[in-house]
């Protein structure tokens, strides 16, 4: 039965066309998984494509058998549709691999029978799944597994097709037969039986083969090599190759069917299901709960720590005070003379008629449409998009009452209600990279930049910032908030860490003291301009590092915070501050210099195909909160003078994201500015 009142819960997995979540019915009482498969039913190609995935899934209702994934149906929703499944809670198939190593020839004999009788149950209703491997074989609790993702594949190919996507390039060749690469004439139930020769290596070998070429080189190698190239495990059976031999037969036609395959000397002689030794079960669940007591054991310690390293901070924070000898009393008359100057300057402003009429809100200072040009400045007719003078809505995180309302504003987003797209930094892992791009290295990359990422904050607002963007007259971010105070958040990165031994410390600490230290750091930040203008806003703004989780300890900067280079134009500035700690001194250094080591690796890696998988990712302080990580792809690339590139994306950015490092792989990084009003978001050049 098809679930009426359902509520969505956790998502439990992703792929090219959806994500899926479990989700409860509170009609029926059942626990279920449901798929959102997202489009808009716009053109008629695409509703009959609709449609015809409807249908698809009406047959697949029917569909009844112990190795496969039951469906419940779907239904419509605003934006696509739902698709209601059995939710199996053991996870993949390419989870367990990944988790606990690669399976055992015993092991894999009994997933490769359960395999081949799913299939051969669906082959005989005349469904041919397209798409078997490791990540869409479920696990049941006892074991045994069940095929997933049948039927569907077909029908949501065809409408991204009436849409105008191009998901070849999107997919993963790695397990797919010669025939559907070619894309040449019909294919038949055959293209399974390779993909499960593709999915019974994965599981000897945790990968399938070519799996070491990029994709584009992969399509290549599948559809001209006489026979896969694999390494198997020492002492593999000769029935195990022979098995292989079957599978991998070039043409369709001399592939046997997957009951043929059943009668094969490598499975025949498999029991049907794989019984769990009681014994075995004991000490899994002793080592479940060992492994939970450690872990509580771990969070508390950390929380000591944190204690700890808070209560030193304050007290160094304190000390501070004190030495600066500004007592809360003398901020806050110089709070009250401020606020009595802007008053006044208010009622000027209200009395005097000003010569230029426009004005903005301080959350709209964007653009009408997108693309508007600062050379010409013009309002009403956008520029062409290759122009380097993108202007676009800026994304500081504002906040009237300060710090503690930041979590709110990240509640309450609008632009990513729920932060789907976003990634906390220390729960990011290989399994959130597509899966064309799993790789260690990549995996390091966006670690190494993490750890450099810092949160902005500004308290106030220059009466230097110009009223409008250069050579134009569109309204400069903030020009009506100057001379103001508030808090607004961004993001940067550590740019540079440069140790200097000649002469003494600048720090405030250092410049009290009569012992001042000759060992100090100076550390650039790159950010966005519009985020931090001038010296001003400088001395009144911190760096906050290491903010990776919302209870880390307090690592603030501030000493000598100045704006050593700035340009308005591409919405840059390059800020300065200096530490004389030698163990976060020597931290940074190290850091830096394994964040440029492994970002040439990976530029190394993937220039050559850059404008193939365009892949991109983003660290930032979404609303000023924890650090988090948002990955996708560019949507174009303008080629600008001096081999300068600007890139705008979907990828996740909320207020707060502003002067974030955009890092898109294979050509370099880069600063995000703001989103324009059609949605996408754009870098500076």
């Amino acid at each position: 039965m098809t679930p009426t009142k359902w509520k969505c819960g956790r998502m439990i997995g992703s792929g090219g066309f959806g994500k899926v979540y479990k989700c409860f019915d509170a009609n029926s009482n059942s626990v279920f998984a449901v798929k959102y498969v997202a489009f808009e039913v716009q053109s008629h190609l695409v509703q009959a494509e609709f449609q015809a995935l409807r249908n698809e899934i009406k047959i697949l209702e029917g569909v009844k058998h112990e190795r496969i994934v039951q469906c419940y149906g779907c239904r419509s929703t605003p934006d696509g549709l739902a698709i209601f499944l059995e939710y199996i809670p053991g996870g993949s198939l390419f989870d367990h691999i990944r988790e606990f190593g690669a399976c055992s020839e015993h092991i894999t004999q009994h997933y490769t029978l359960q395999i081949l009788q799913g299939l051969t149950y669906l082959h005989g209703k005349k469904i041919v799944h397209r798409d078997i491997k490791a990540a869409n074989i479920l696990r049941v609790d006892n074991g045994n597994i069940k095929l997933a993702d049948f039927g569907l594949s077909k029908q949501l190919d065809d409408i991204s097709a009436a849409k105008g996507l191009n998901t070849k390039q999107v997919g993963t060749p790695y397990w797919m037969a010669p025939e559907l690469l070619k894309q040449k004439g019909e294919y038949g139930q055959n293209v399974d039986l390779w993909s499960v020769g593709c999915t019974v290596v994965e599981m000897l070998t945790k990968e399938p083969p070519f799996i070491k070429y990029p994709p584009i080189i992969a399509v290549q190698r599948i559809i001209t090599c006489d026979h896969p190239r694999y390494m198997l495990p020492a002492g593999s059976s000769t029935h195990l190759q022979d098995f292989l031999k079957i599978t991998f037969k070039v043409y369709s036609v001399d592939r046997t069917s997957a009951a043929e395959l059943l009668k094969h000397p490598f499975v025949a002689e498999c029991h049907s299901d794989l019984k769990a030794d009681p014994k075995q079960q004991e000490i899994d669940n002793w080592k479940k709960e060992k492994d939970q007591l450690m872990k509580k054991n771990k969070d508390l310690e950390d929380t000591i720590e944190q204690i700890r390293k808070e209560k030193a901070e304050l007290s160094n924070c304190l000390q501070m005070e004190q030495n600066e000898n500004c007592t809360l009393k003398e901020k806050l008359a110089v709070y009250e003379k401020k606020c009595t100057s802007n008053e006044e300057k208010v009622e000027k402003e209200t009395i005097i008629p000003q010569k230029r009429k426009r004005t903005l809100s301080p959350q709209l200072l964007a653009t009408t449409k997108d693309f508007l040009c600062k050379v010409t400045g013009a309002l009403d007719t956008p520029c062409s998009p290759t122009c380097p003078h993108v202007i676009g809505q800026h994304e500081s995180q504002i906040s009237q009452s300060g710090e503690g309302d930041l979590h709110r504003y990240m509640k309450t987003c609008t632009k990513n209600p729920g932060h789907a797209g976003f990634i906390p930094v220390v729960k990011f892992s290989l399994d959130d990279l597509p899966a064309t791009h799993r790789e260690e290295n990549l995996l390091k990359f966006i670690k190494a930049a993490a750890d450099l990422t810092v949160r902005i904050n500004v308290t106030m607002t220059s009466q230097h910032r110009p009223e409008y963007c250069p050579t134009s007259n569109v309204p400069y971010f903030l020009y009506n908030l100057r001379e103001s105070q508030h808090l607004r958040t961004g993001s940067g990165i550590i740019h540079g860490v440069e140790k200097n031994t000649q002469d003494p410390c600048p720090c405030c600490k250092c410049k009290h003291s009569s012992q001042a230290s000759n060992v100090w750091w100076k550390l650039n930040v790159v950010t966005a301009a519009t985020l931090v203008f001038d010296d001003l806003e400088a001395s009144n703004a911190t760096l906050r590092l290491f903010y990776d989780r919302e209870y880390s300890p307090l690592l603030i900067l501030r000493d000598n915070l100045s704006v050593e280079k700035k340009d308005i134009m591409s919405d840059r500035s390059l800020l300065r501050c200096v530490t004389c700690d030698q163990k976060l001194g020597e931290k940074l250094e190290k850091m830096l210099a394994a964040y440029l080591c492994i970002k040439k690796k990976v530029l190394d890696r993937y220039s050559e195909y850059r404008n193939v998988h365009k892949l991109m990712f983003i660290v930032s302080h979404p609303h000023g909160c924890s650090k988090h990580v948002s990955i996708g792809q560019w949507q174009n690339v303008y080629t600008l003078a001096n081999r300068k590139y600007k890139f705008t994306y979907h990828t996740g950015t909320c207020p707060g994201s502003s002067g974030a490092s955009v890092h898109c792989i294979g050509f370099g990084t880069y600063v995000h500015c703001g989103s324009l009003t059609s949605g996408l978001n754009y870098s500076s050049s």
